[in-house]
Protein backbone atom coordinates (compact mmCIF):
# COMPACT_ATOMS: atom_id res chain seq x y z
CA UNK A 1 0.00 0.00 0.00
CA UNK A 2 2.87 2.47 1.00
CA UNK A 3 4.48 2.22 -2.74
CA UNK A 4 1.33 2.53 -4.46
CA UNK A 5 0.50 5.78 -2.86
CA UNK A 6 4.19 6.60 -3.22
CA UNK A 7 4.06 6.51 -7.01
CA UNK A 8 0.62 8.19 -6.83
CA UNK A 9 2.04 10.98 -5.59
CA UNK A 10 5.05 10.88 -7.04
CA UNK A 11 3.16 10.94 -10.50
CA UNK A 12 1.15 13.92 -9.30
CA UNK A 13 3.94 15.91 -8.68
CA UNK A 14 5.58 15.77 -11.70
CA UNK A 15 2.16 16.75 -13.35
CA UNK A 16 1.81 20.03 -10.69
CA UNK A 17 3.92 22.45 -12.41
CA UNK A 18 1.19 25.43 -11.69
CA UNK A 19 1.58 24.38 -8.02
CA UNK A 20 5.05 24.53 -7.76
CA UNK A 21 5.89 26.76 -10.08
CA UNK A 22 4.17 29.68 -7.59
CA UNK A 23 7.27 28.60 -5.50
CA UNK A 24 9.95 29.28 -7.48
CA UNK A 25 9.84 32.88 -7.94
CA UNK A 26 12.76 33.73 -5.80
CA UNK A 27 15.24 31.38 -6.06
CA UNK A 28 18.16 31.90 -3.33
CA UNK A 29 20.64 29.50 -2.50
CA UNK A 30 19.90 26.61 -0.57
CA UNK A 31 20.00 26.64 3.44
CA UNK A 32 20.92 24.35 6.05
CA UNK A 33 19.10 24.25 9.60
CA UNK A 34 20.32 22.23 12.24
CA UNK A 35 19.37 22.39 15.95
CA UNK A 36 19.99 19.78 18.87
CA UNK A 37 19.17 19.95 22.39
CA UNK A 38 22.18 18.89 24.39
CA UNK A 39 20.63 18.79 27.77
CA UNK A 40 16.17 17.54 27.67
CA UNK A 41 15.83 17.95 31.63
CA UNK A 42 14.08 15.49 33.38
CA UNK A 43 13.78 12.98 30.60
CA UNK A 44 17.86 12.23 30.74
CA UNK A 45 17.24 11.53 34.27
CA UNK A 46 14.92 8.98 33.18
CA UNK A 47 16.76 7.84 30.49
CA UNK A 48 19.97 7.40 32.69
CA UNK A 49 18.21 5.06 35.07
CA UNK A 50 16.81 2.72 32.38
CA UNK A 51 20.72 2.30 31.59
CA UNK A 52 21.65 1.66 35.64
CA UNK A 53 18.93 -0.54 36.10
CA UNK A 54 20.06 -2.35 32.95
CA UNK A 55 23.29 -2.97 34.64
CA UNK A 56 22.22 -4.05 37.71
CA UNK A 57 19.91 -6.33 36.16
CA UNK A 58 16.78 -5.10 37.40
CA UNK A 59 13.37 -3.29 35.68
CA UNK A 60 11.49 -0.25 36.25
CA UNK A 61 11.13 -0.86 39.80
CA UNK A 62 14.37 -0.42 40.94
CA UNK A 63 16.34 3.30 42.21
CA UNK A 64 19.48 1.57 41.06
CA UNK A 65 22.34 3.86 41.61
CA UNK A 66 23.35 5.76 38.71
CA UNK A 67 27.15 6.16 37.59
CA UNK A 68 28.42 8.76 35.01
CA UNK A 69 28.26 5.92 32.34
CA UNK A 70 24.52 6.22 32.79
CA UNK A 71 24.35 9.58 31.97
CA UNK A 72 26.92 9.37 29.03
CA UNK A 73 24.66 6.53 27.55
CA UNK A 74 21.43 7.89 28.08
CA UNK A 75 21.68 9.47 24.91
CA UNK A 76 21.05 6.50 22.93
CA UNK A 77 17.36 6.83 23.78
CA UNK A 78 17.13 10.67 23.23
CA UNK A 79 13.71 12.27 23.90
CA UNK A 80 10.85 12.88 21.67
CA UNK A 81 12.57 16.25 20.87
CA UNK A 82 16.09 15.24 20.45
CA UNK A 83 14.72 12.23 18.20
CA UNK A 84 12.90 14.85 16.13
CA UNK A 85 15.79 17.55 16.17
CA UNK A 86 17.88 14.75 14.96
CA UNK A 87 15.87 13.45 11.86
CA UNK A 88 15.25 16.94 10.51
CA UNK A 89 18.70 17.58 10.82
CA UNK A 90 19.83 14.52 8.79
CA UNK A 91 16.86 14.95 6.24
CA UNK A 92 17.82 18.64 6.16
CA UNK A 93 21.65 17.94 4.99
CA UNK A 94 20.76 15.77 2.66
CA UNK A 95 17.98 18.17 1.09
CA UNK A 96 20.67 20.88 1.26
CA UNK A 97 23.26 19.06 -1.04
CA UNK A 98 20.28 17.81 -3.58
CA UNK A 99 19.55 21.67 -3.76
CA UNK A 100 22.78 22.45 -4.54
CA UNK A 101 23.26 19.42 -7.03
CA UNK A 102 20.25 20.47 -9.15
CA UNK A 103 20.82 24.07 -8.99
CA UNK A 104 24.25 23.35 -10.15
CA UNK A 105 22.96 21.21 -12.65
CA UNK A 106 20.06 23.24 -14.20
CA UNK A 107 21.35 26.50 -13.59
CA UNK A 108 18.07 28.10 -12.34
CA UNK A 109 19.20 31.85 -12.48
CA UNK A 110 19.08 31.93 -15.81
CA UNK A 111 15.50 31.06 -16.93
CA UNK A 112 11.97 30.72 -15.43
CA UNK A 113 11.51 27.12 -16.75
CA UNK A 114 15.23 26.35 -15.34
CA UNK A 115 13.86 26.99 -12.37
CA UNK A 116 11.08 24.91 -12.29
CA UNK A 117 13.00 21.60 -13.32
CA UNK A 118 15.86 22.55 -10.91
CA UNK A 119 13.07 22.57 -7.87
CA UNK A 120 11.04 19.58 -9.85
CA UNK A 121 14.14 17.34 -9.98
CA UNK A 122 14.80 18.38 -6.14
CA UNK A 123 11.67 17.13 -5.17
CA UNK A 124 12.24 13.79 -7.25
CA UNK A 125 15.43 13.38 -5.64
CA UNK A 126 14.19 13.78 -2.25
CA UNK A 127 11.56 11.33 -2.78
CA UNK A 128 13.90 8.31 -3.90
CA UNK A 129 16.61 9.57 -1.33
CA UNK A 130 14.01 9.56 1.06
CA UNK A 131 13.01 5.90 0.68
CA UNK A 132 16.20 4.70 0.17
CA UNK A 133 17.18 5.65 3.57
CA UNK A 134 14.33 5.07 5.09
CA UNK A 135 15.82 2.23 8.12
CA UNK A 136 19.15 4.05 8.02
CA UNK A 137 19.75 5.42 11.44
CA UNK A 138 18.30 9.00 11.87
CA UNK A 139 15.72 8.10 8.93
CA UNK A 140 12.08 7.64 9.66
CA UNK A 141 11.90 4.07 10.55
CA UNK A 142 15.00 5.23 13.35
CA UNK A 143 12.37 7.99 14.28
CA UNK A 144 9.67 5.62 14.69
CA UNK A 145 11.38 3.13 16.90
CA UNK A 146 12.58 5.77 19.11
CA UNK A 147 9.26 7.45 20.43
CA UNK A 148 8.51 4.26 21.64
CA UNK A 149 11.71 3.92 23.60
CA UNK A 150 10.85 7.61 25.38
CA UNK A 151 7.31 6.09 26.55
CA UNK A 152 9.55 3.22 28.04
CA UNK A 153 12.43 5.10 28.83
CA UNK A 154 10.36 8.11 30.48
CA UNK A 155 9.36 5.10 33.26
CA UNK A 156 13.15 4.17 33.58
CA UNK A 157 12.57 1.06 31.20
CA UNK A 158 15.74 -0.17 29.23
CA UNK A 159 15.45 -1.32 25.78
CA UNK A 160 17.26 -1.38 22.15
CA UNK A 161 16.41 0.06 18.91
CA UNK A 162 17.13 -2.42 16.90
CA UNK A 163 17.60 -0.20 13.70
CA UNK A 164 21.81 0.21 15.00
CA UNK A 165 21.95 -3.55 13.90
CA UNK A 166 21.36 -3.13 10.58
CA UNK A 167 19.49 -6.12 9.44
CA UNK A 168 17.46 -4.24 6.69
CA UNK A 169 14.02 -6.07 5.98
CA UNK A 170 10.39 -5.13 6.69
CA UNK A 171 10.35 -5.02 10.74
CA UNK A 172 12.34 -3.28 12.91
CA UNK A 173 12.33 -4.01 16.77
CA UNK A 174 12.40 -2.59 19.66
CA UNK A 175 14.43 -5.35 22.00
CA UNK A 176 15.50 -6.16 25.34
CA UNK A 177 12.07 -5.35 27.07
CA UNK A 178 11.39 -7.08 30.81
CA UNK A 179 8.29 -8.83 30.51
CA UNK A 180 7.85 -7.84 34.21
CA UNK A 181 8.23 -3.97 33.13
CA UNK A 182 5.50 -4.68 30.59
CA UNK A 183 3.61 -6.29 33.12
CA UNK A 184 4.17 -2.77 35.91
CA UNK A 185 3.98 -0.61 33.42
CA UNK A 186 -0.22 -1.75 32.25
CA UNK A 187 -0.60 -2.50 35.75
CA UNK A 188 0.79 1.40 37.18
CA UNK A 189 0.21 3.37 34.22
CA UNK A 190 -2.37 1.55 31.35
CA UNK A 191 -2.81 5.12 29.53
CA UNK A 192 1.47 5.24 28.83
CA UNK A 193 1.12 1.38 28.06
CA UNK A 194 -1.30 2.31 25.49
CA UNK A 195 0.76 5.38 24.35
CA UNK A 196 3.91 3.10 23.93
CA UNK A 197 2.43 1.12 21.11
CA UNK A 198 0.87 4.52 19.40
CA UNK A 199 3.97 6.73 19.58
CA UNK A 200 5.96 5.56 16.60
CA UNK A 201 3.44 7.24 14.57
CA UNK A 202 2.88 10.38 17.25
CA UNK A 203 6.50 10.41 15.91
CA UNK A 204 6.26 10.57 12.57
CA UNK A 205 3.13 13.02 12.25
CA UNK A 206 5.91 14.86 14.95
CA UNK A 207 8.37 15.52 12.45
CA UNK A 208 6.58 16.04 8.95
CA UNK A 209 5.02 19.01 11.06
CA UNK A 210 8.24 20.77 12.02
CA UNK A 211 9.87 20.17 8.59
CA UNK A 212 7.13 21.39 7.07
CA UNK A 213 7.29 24.77 10.07
CA UNK A 214 11.39 25.53 9.43
CA UNK A 215 10.52 25.22 5.50
CA UNK A 216 8.04 27.71 6.07
CA UNK A 217 9.40 29.96 8.74
CA UNK A 218 13.24 29.83 8.21
CA UNK A 219 12.42 29.87 4.03
CA UNK A 220 14.96 26.77 3.48
CA UNK A 221 14.92 26.43 -0.09
CA UNK A 222 15.46 22.41 0.18
CA UNK A 223 13.33 20.01 -1.29
CA UNK A 224 10.53 19.08 1.21
CA UNK A 225 8.09 16.55 -0.43
CA UNK A 226 9.86 13.65 -0.01
CA UNK A 227 10.49 13.43 4.17
CA UNK A 228 7.31 15.15 4.31
CA UNK A 229 5.47 13.03 2.75
CA UNK A 230 6.99 9.41 4.09
CA UNK A 231 6.43 10.77 7.02
CA UNK A 232 2.50 10.98 6.64
CA UNK A 233 2.71 7.69 4.54
CA UNK A 234 4.54 6.02 7.56
CA UNK A 235 1.55 6.75 9.66
CA UNK A 236 -1.24 6.22 7.15
CA UNK A 237 -0.08 2.99 6.05
CA UNK A 238 0.84 1.73 9.23
CA UNK A 239 -2.83 1.82 10.01
CA UNK A 240 -4.04 0.18 6.67
CA UNK A 241 -1.74 -2.52 7.33
CA UNK A 242 -4.09 -3.55 10.45
CA UNK A 243 -7.23 -4.48 8.13
CA UNK A 244 -4.59 -7.25 6.82
CA UNK A 245 -4.98 -10.04 9.29
CA UNK A 246 -3.39 -12.60 7.19
CA UNK A 247 -0.40 -10.89 7.10
CA UNK A 248 -0.26 -9.89 10.59
CA UNK A 249 -0.58 -13.89 11.33
CA UNK A 250 2.32 -14.58 9.07
CA UNK A 251 4.44 -11.89 10.71
CA UNK A 252 3.46 -13.21 14.11
CA UNK A 253 3.95 -16.68 13.34
CA UNK A 254 7.42 -15.99 11.94
CA UNK A 255 8.39 -13.67 15.12
CA UNK A 256 7.47 -16.40 17.37
CA UNK A 257 9.24 -19.10 15.83
CA UNK A 258 12.62 -17.20 15.63
CA UNK A 259 12.56 -15.11 19.18
CA UNK A 260 13.36 -17.69 21.21
CA UNK A 261 14.11 -15.58 24.70
CA UNK A 262 12.74 -12.85 25.78
CA UNK A 263 15.50 -10.27 25.29
CA UNK A 264 15.05 -11.03 21.45
CA UNK A 265 10.97 -10.23 21.27
CA UNK A 266 9.87 -6.94 20.37
CA UNK A 267 8.27 -4.74 22.93
CA UNK A 268 4.64 -4.97 21.05
CA UNK A 269 4.30 -6.75 17.79
CA UNK A 270 2.36 -4.62 15.29
CA UNK A 271 1.94 -1.66 16.96
CA UNK A 272 -1.27 -0.56 15.73
CA UNK A 273 -3.09 -4.09 16.82
CA UNK A 274 -1.42 -3.70 19.85
CA UNK A 275 -2.62 -0.12 20.42
CA UNK A 276 -6.85 -0.78 19.46
CA UNK A 277 -6.74 -3.71 21.81
CA UNK A 278 -5.08 -1.58 24.58
CA UNK A 279 -7.66 0.93 24.38
CA UNK A 280 -10.81 -1.65 24.66
CA UNK A 281 -8.79 -3.58 27.35
CA UNK A 282 -6.55 -0.46 29.50
CA UNK A 283 -6.77 -2.14 32.84
CA UNK A 284 -6.87 -6.29 31.84
CA UNK A 285 -3.35 -7.64 33.41
CA UNK A 286 -0.76 -7.42 30.47
CA UNK A 287 -0.02 -11.43 32.01
CA UNK A 288 -3.24 -12.49 30.77
CA UNK A 289 -2.27 -12.63 27.26
CA UNK A 290 -1.02 -16.55 28.25
CA UNK A 291 2.18 -18.29 27.47
CA UNK A 292 4.75 -17.34 24.34
CA UNK A 293 4.60 -20.32 22.39
CA UNK A 294 8.29 -21.59 22.84
CA UNK A 295 7.27 -22.14 26.83
CA UNK A 296 9.33 -19.00 27.94
CA UNK A 297 7.46 -15.92 28.88
CA UNK A 298 4.41 -14.04 28.05
CA UNK A 299 3.03 -13.98 24.50
CA UNK A 300 2.90 -10.21 24.26
CA UNK A 301 1.51 -9.80 20.56
CA UNK A 302 -1.98 -9.28 19.39
CA UNK A 303 -3.64 -10.82 16.76
CA UNK A 304 -6.55 -9.26 15.23
CA UNK A 305 -7.75 -12.07 13.81
CA UNK A 306 -8.19 -13.92 16.63
CA UNK A 307 -7.96 -11.25 19.63
CA UNK A 308 -10.53 -8.62 18.00
CA UNK A 309 -14.05 -8.27 18.70
CA UNK A 310 -16.08 -6.69 16.15
CA UNK A 311 -16.41 -2.89 17.44
CA UNK A 312 -12.57 -3.43 18.03
CA UNK A 313 -12.80 -3.99 13.81
CA UNK A 314 -15.00 -1.55 13.23
CA UNK A 315 -12.57 1.27 15.21
CA UNK A 316 -9.89 0.60 13.39
CA UNK A 317 -11.34 1.40 10.43
CA UNK A 318 -12.66 4.51 11.34
CA UNK A 319 -9.00 5.25 12.22
CA UNK A 320 -8.09 4.42 8.69
CA UNK A 321 -10.27 6.66 7.08
CA UNK A 322 -9.13 9.57 9.31
CA UNK A 323 -5.82 9.26 8.72
CA UNK A 324 -6.51 9.88 5.31
CA UNK A 325 -6.63 13.80 6.28
CA UNK A 326 -2.39 13.63 6.96
CA UNK A 327 -2.28 14.41 3.05
CA UNK A 328 -4.18 17.65 3.01
CA UNK A 329 -1.31 19.49 2.91
CA UNK A 330 0.52 21.34 -0.22
CA UNK A 331 3.38 20.45 1.35
CA UNK A 332 3.02 16.92 0.06
CA UNK A 333 3.90 18.19 -3.53
CA UNK A 334 6.87 20.40 -2.41
CA UNK A 335 5.00 23.52 -1.72
CA UNK A 336 6.65 25.51 1.13
CA UNK A 337 4.55 28.70 1.22
CA UNK A 338 1.97 29.91 -0.84
CA UNK A 339 2.37 33.80 -1.67
CA UNK A 340 -0.70 35.49 -1.17
CA UNK A 341 1.35 38.98 -1.47
CA UNK A 342 4.48 40.50 -0.78
CA UNK A 343 3.47 41.11 2.76
CA UNK A 344 1.42 37.75 3.02
CA UNK A 345 2.21 34.47 2.98
CA UNK A 346 0.71 31.26 4.20
CA UNK A 347 0.75 27.46 4.41
CA UNK A 348 -1.87 24.83 6.00
CA UNK A 349 -1.64 21.11 7.02
CA UNK A 350 -4.69 18.83 8.45
CA UNK A 351 -2.98 15.78 10.56
CA UNK A 352 -4.58 13.19 12.61
CA UNK A 353 -2.30 11.56 15.38
CA UNK A 354 -2.95 8.87 17.66
CA UNK A 355 -3.21 8.96 21.45
CA UNK A 356 -3.49 7.12 24.48
CA UNK A 357 -7.20 7.77 24.73
CA UNK A 358 -8.46 7.57 20.82
CA UNK A 359 -6.66 10.13 18.34
CA UNK A 360 -6.21 14.13 17.70
CA UNK A 361 -7.76 15.58 14.59
CA UNK A 362 -5.69 18.58 13.68
CA UNK A 363 -5.96 21.78 11.89
CA UNK A 364 -2.69 24.02 11.07
CA UNK A 365 -2.35 27.42 9.49
CA UNK A 366 0.79 28.86 9.19
CA UNK A 367 1.04 32.79 8.64
CA UNK A 368 4.00 35.03 7.69
CA UNK A 369 3.06 38.44 7.81
CA UNK A 370 4.55 42.47 8.38
CA UNK A 371 3.42 42.36 11.91
CA UNK A 372 5.39 38.39 12.10
CA UNK A 373 5.60 35.11 11.92
CA UNK A 374 2.12 33.22 13.24
CA UNK A 375 0.69 29.49 13.61
CA UNK A 376 -2.41 28.39 14.71
CA UNK A 377 -3.88 25.04 15.36
CA UNK A 378 -7.26 23.36 16.62
CA UNK A 379 -7.26 20.33 18.13
CA UNK A 380 -10.11 17.94 18.14
CA UNK A 381 -9.90 14.96 20.89
CA UNK A 382 -11.97 12.18 20.44
CA UNK A 383 -12.11 8.75 22.37
CA UNK A 384 -14.64 6.04 22.51
CA UNK A 385 -17.90 7.89 23.90
CA UNK A 386 -17.16 11.57 22.85
CA UNK A 387 -15.45 14.25 21.38
CA UNK A 388 -12.79 17.32 23.18
CA UNK A 389 -11.48 20.28 21.88
CA UNK A 390 -8.06 22.04 22.33
CA UNK A 391 -6.79 25.44 20.46
CA UNK A 392 -2.97 25.99 20.48
CA UNK A 393 -1.02 29.52 19.06
CA UNK A 394 2.70 30.07 18.33
CA UNK A 395 4.47 33.04 17.83
CA UNK A 396 7.68 32.13 15.54
CA UNK A 397 10.83 34.11 15.51
CA UNK A 398 10.10 37.54 17.37
CA UNK A 399 12.97 39.68 17.90
CA UNK A 400 14.19 41.78 20.41
CA UNK A 401 16.60 43.77 21.97
CA UNK A 402 17.65 43.35 25.21
CA UNK A 403 20.22 45.29 26.92
CA UNK A 404 21.66 45.41 23.26
CA UNK A 405 21.76 42.09 22.49
CA UNK A 406 19.43 40.68 20.01
CA UNK A 407 17.17 37.36 21.19
CA UNK A 408 15.10 35.43 19.27
CA UNK A 409 11.82 34.48 20.59
CA UNK A 410 9.73 31.51 19.98
CA UNK A 411 6.35 30.74 22.29
CA UNK A 412 3.91 28.49 22.07
CA UNK A 413 0.09 28.61 24.01
CA UNK A 414 -2.30 25.48 24.36
CA UNK A 415 -5.64 25.05 25.92
CA UNK A 416 -7.00 21.80 25.99
CA UNK A 417 -10.23 19.64 27.55
CA UNK A 418 -8.92 16.02 27.38
CA UNK A 419 -10.76 13.00 28.92
CA UNK A 420 -9.65 13.26 32.45
CA UNK A 421 -7.67 9.70 32.81
CA UNK A 422 -6.73 9.71 29.21
CA UNK A 423 -8.50 6.60 28.68
CA UNK A 424 -10.53 5.66 26.11
CA UNK A 425 -13.82 4.89 28.46
CA UNK A 426 -13.55 8.43 29.92
CA UNK A 427 -16.36 10.88 30.02
CA UNK A 428 -15.43 13.56 32.40
CA UNK A 429 -13.27 15.73 30.65
CA UNK A 430 -10.34 17.97 32.26
CA UNK A 431 -9.03 21.81 31.56
CA UNK A 432 -5.54 21.71 30.76
CA UNK A 433 -2.97 23.66 28.61
CA UNK A 434 0.84 24.02 27.95
CA UNK A 435 3.21 27.33 27.74
CA UNK A 436 6.71 26.79 25.89
CA UNK A 437 9.31 30.05 25.65
CA UNK A 438 12.40 29.73 23.31
CA UNK A 439 15.04 32.13 23.66
CA UNK A 440 18.29 32.29 21.83
CA UNK A 441 20.60 35.03 21.87
CA UNK A 442 22.04 35.64 18.13
CA UNK A 443 25.78 35.69 18.96
CA UNK A 444 27.63 34.46 15.78
CA UNK A 445 26.48 34.84 12.02
CA UNK A 446 26.01 30.86 11.68
CA UNK A 447 25.09 29.39 15.25
CA UNK A 448 24.02 30.30 18.80
CA UNK A 449 22.77 28.94 21.99
CA UNK A 450 18.98 28.52 22.93
CA UNK A 451 17.35 27.77 26.25
CA UNK A 452 13.63 26.15 26.02
CA UNK A 453 11.14 26.13 29.02
CA UNK A 454 8.15 24.04 28.37
CA UNK A 455 5.47 23.63 31.44
CA UNK A 456 2.47 21.95 31.19
CA UNK A 457 -0.64 20.90 33.10
CA UNK A 458 -1.87 16.81 32.91
CA UNK A 459 -2.66 16.22 29.26
CA UNK A 460 -1.50 14.59 26.14
CA UNK A 461 0.36 17.13 24.28
CA UNK A 462 2.51 15.28 21.40
CA UNK A 463 5.93 14.97 21.21
CA UNK A 464 6.14 15.55 25.07
CA UNK A 465 6.40 12.12 26.98
CA UNK A 466 5.09 13.57 29.71
CA UNK A 467 0.74 12.90 30.64
CA UNK A 468 1.28 14.19 34.49
CA UNK A 469 2.41 17.82 34.93
CA UNK A 470 5.74 18.09 33.90
CA UNK A 471 8.22 20.99 33.47
CA UNK A 472 10.88 20.17 30.80
CA UNK A 473 14.23 22.68 30.06
CA UNK A 474 16.12 22.12 27.18
CA UNK A 475 19.43 23.97 26.80
CA UNK A 476 21.37 23.43 22.66
CA UNK A 477 22.65 25.26 19.48
CA UNK A 478 21.00 25.83 16.28
CA UNK A 479 22.30 27.35 13.74
CA UNK A 480 21.30 28.37 9.82
CA UNK A 481 23.79 27.50 7.18
CA UNK A 482 24.11 28.74 4.14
Amino acid sequence: MRFTVTILLLAILLLSEKVIAQDTANYPKPKISLKLAVLDFPYFKHAAQAFANHREGQGMGCSCSKHFGDYIKSYDSPSMNQTVQMTKNFYGTIGYFLEKGSQALFKPEKSGDRKFLSRLSGEVASFITTGLLMTAPFGQVWLHEEFHRNALSRRNIYSVDEVWKFKGGDYVKVSNVLDEDLIQLKKQFPHEHIRMSAAGIEGEIQFSREYQMDHFFKDLNTPISGPYTFGVLGAIGYIYTTKDWQDIQETLDKMNREETSISSRDFSGHDIATWVYDLFNPFEPFQNRGLHPSGTGIDRYINPAQDFTPEMTEYINRMSKRSMINFLSPSVFGIRKIRINSELALNFALRHTLTSFGDDRQADLLLKTKFGNFAGSYHRYSNRLRNFSGIELRLIHKKINVFKNNLNIDSRLMFWNQPKNFLFQDTTASFGGALEVRVAPKLNRWYHPYLDIEAKTKGWLAGNPYQNQNVSVRVGFKGLIQ
